[in-house]
């Protein structure tokens, strides 16, 4: 069973969410950007990345980073973008900000293309995310497997 880490510091939002995927998937929840982290520093295998952009800053991260938590979920994916372009992690931005202001903060940090595709909550329901996902997930694999010659 493929698994998903999902980091959202709304419980609301993250149960609303995973409730449609945990049929299908294994799903991680995490509250924070650290325990994110931790889990995909600990070699779990996670086959995608689910990412809020707003939550509250990592302990020992300045708040000037993350512009005090607004931009908590890119200051991660530009932290952490090698290791998540090395494990090859489809990531699946979930945000309650509108897709084109963090669509250009995304594109400037040149993940690989495809890799990363942002959603408005208000504007995808847990039942389309969970199609959305998996259409990502296939197309994900199917890229993998084209790309080791298989």
């Amino acid at each position: 069973m493929e698994h998903l880490l999902f980091i959202d510091d709304e419980r609301f939002f993250a149960r609303q969410y995973s409730r449609e995927l945990e049929p299908h998937y294994g799903v991680t929840i995490c509250r924070s950007v650290k325990d994110g982290i931790d889990i995909l520093n600990s070699g779990k295998a996670i086959d995608a990345l689910i990412l809020d952009i707003q939550m509250p800053t990592p302990p020992g991260v300045a708040d000037y980073e993350t512009r005090d938590g607004v931009d908590t979920g890119l200051w991660a994916l530009q932290t952490y973008r090698q290791q998540l372009v090395d494990r090859a992690l489809p990531i699946l931005i979930l945000t309650n900000r509108r897709p084109d202001e963090i669509e250009k903060r995304v594109h400037s940090l040149h993940f690989r293309s495809g890799q990363v595709e942002i959603f408005y909550k208000p504007d995808v329901s847990p039942v389309e995310f969970a199609r959305r996902l998996t259409t990502a997930l296939r197309w994900w694999a199917q890229l993998g497997t084209k790309a080791e010659g298989k």
